[in-house]
């Protein structure tokens, strides 16, 4: 914590907080506080906020208390929080959050849940507070008046998958990963929000007809160690203007893994089934590259954006050894654009940082150790996780979500498929780096015989993309075979 912040004390019939000029904090409404206990590690427990406790939490239960709200919601508090477990043992846990519950009791979940993502049994605590998770806090997004949350705070490591809301049960919608961070970083763009430990979707509910309508969500959680999936298909049914919350989540430890779901939604009603269809994103190859702004090192000692690169052009690589080279710019997949995707942006502590599709191979190690590198998907670098850069290992301090216009990649002659990207070592290509770079052997042999011409005809470009998007397909075909039925 920074700052001097004030902790909000428990009275009789109302709280009363001071601030860092002992100027008193002033609150408004009496709300309800949901609490949901999501971490398998003990049967029940206590959960103590501002000096009031509940009743004992089992495991996969809930509860709620009476609370006050903020009259102004700008004002940022220290709420002193801690754990009580049947054993006695108590774990202490302050977050700074903005504000204090809203008036609309909706929005006011707390979720218990452990800190980090391991097979082992651990006694790590973390929460996460949804008010925050909004942009307003206290509000749906324009003219909406419900919001669906997917949560995942399984304990077994492994992959959530939702599909967005969809008319049709057997047409799931577009399909993206909740991804577990122990940072437990709840960023948002206000509308669709791809972010950490939890997406949102506010949809609108406000209707002058009786009629009821439903929508369908698929959710997937597939373990990395056992390759067991769990698969559900999830209805919404409201009448007109339902309100408030939906929140799928998903929990549990390795093969009990379970999908835990409730509302604190006036007239929306969820079910869920079991489901043989278990949705994956359907990955689209073309767009597993850097933002057209990344920067290369050329053999001249000039510094260009990827955008401009020439074909021809020597720009800095490296080798699976790790020495660094140069070598020619042997073909650029893509024609300059402004496709939209959704890019990473890992900052080191050295201030370095390096912007690319979420899908993009980068080299790096959890270990941190030199010799001990391996190239990793963008999206799971977490922070702590060391980058292989041109001057050495750099410790990534933030990972940040969003998107973006403009895709490109380079490819070199160098046959190991290696770039140097602002000062990172990272792969040409993303989803398999060996089977893609094989397929490069092609265009490598093509511009060395002289027939660099081609690698600069549309024809060709247009030709490559179809080839590429075949070469997809029958990744994704192999990788759903050997993990079961997925879509």
């Amino acid at each position: 914590m920074t700052g001097s912040k004030a902790l909000v004390q428990s009275q009789e019939n109302s709280l009363v907080g001071q601030s860092a000029g002992n100027a008193k904090l002033q609150f408004s409404v009496q709300t309800r506080l949901y609490i949901h206990h999501l971490n398998p590690d003990s049967s029940s427990i206590i959960f103590n906020y501002n000096g009031a406790s509940t009743s004992f939490i089992p495991t996969g239960g809930s509860t709620s208390v009476s609370v006050f709200s903020a009259a102004n919601r700008e004002d940022t508090l220290e709420i002193p929080i801690s754990i009580s477990t049947t054993t006695g043992t108590v774990y202490g846990i302050t977050q700074e959050i903005v504000g204090l519950p809203c008036d609309d009791q909706h929005f006011n979940n707390i979720f218990i849940h452990p800190a980090t993502q391991t097979e082992a049994v651990t006694t790590s605590w973390d929460w996460g507070y949804v008010t925050t998770s909004g942009v307003p806090t206290c509000e749906y997004f324009h003219d909406t008046f419900a919001r669906a949350n997917w949560i995942n705070f399984a304990q077994a490591p492994g992959n959530m998958w939702r599909s967005e809301l969809s008319t049709d049960p057997n047409n799931p919608g577009g399909v993206s990963e909740v991804i577990f961070k122990t940072d437990d970083l709840w960023e948002s763009n206000p509308r669709d929000r791809r972010n950490f430990n939890v997406v949102s979707y506010d949809f609108n509910t406000n209707s002058s007809e009786p009629v009821l309508e439903t929508r369908y969500t698929y959710l997937h959680y597939r373990e990395f160690s056992t390759g067991d999936s769990v698969c559900r298909r999830c209805s919404l049914t409201w009448g007109a203007n339902a309100t408030g919350q939906v929140y799928f989540a998903f929990w549990g430890g390795s093969r009990a893994v379970s999908l835990r779901t409730t509302t604190t939604a006036a007239g929306i009603v969820v079910s869920c089934i079991t489901t043989s269809v278990c949705v994956t994103p359907k990955k689209d190859e073309e767009n597993i590259c850097f933002h057209g702004d990344s920067k290369v090192l050329l053999e001249s000692g000039e510094t260009k954006a990827m955008r401009d690169v020439k074909l021809g052009e020597s720009v800095q690589v490296s080798s699976f050894d790790g020495s660094l080279s140069f070598s020619p710019v042997v073909f650029i997949p893509h024609r300059p654009n402004e496709r939209e995707a959704m890019f990473v942006t890992l900052t080191t502590k050295k201030g370095r940082s390096i912007r690319m599709t979420s899908g993009h191979l980068v080299m790096a190690t959890t270990t941190c150790q030199k010799g001990d590198s391996s190239l990793i998907r963008a999206e799971d670098v977490a922070t702590g996780t060391c980058l292989v850069g041109a001057e050495g290992l750099e410790a990534v301090v933030s990972a940040v979500f969003g998107t973006a216009k403009g895709v490109y990649t380079l490819v070199t002659g160098h046959t190991d498929g290696l770039l140097v990207v602002d000062g990172i070592q990272a792969s040409s290509f993303g989803k398999s780096h060996t089977a893609v770079n094989m397929f490069y052997h092609i265009h490598r042999a093509l511009y060395f015989s002289g027939f660099h011409w081609l690698h600069q005809s549309s024809l060709f470009i247009s030709f490559n993309e179809m080839l590429g998007d075949v070469a997809a397909l029958i990744v994704d075909l192999l990788e759903s075979l050997s993990a079961g039925r997925y879509i």
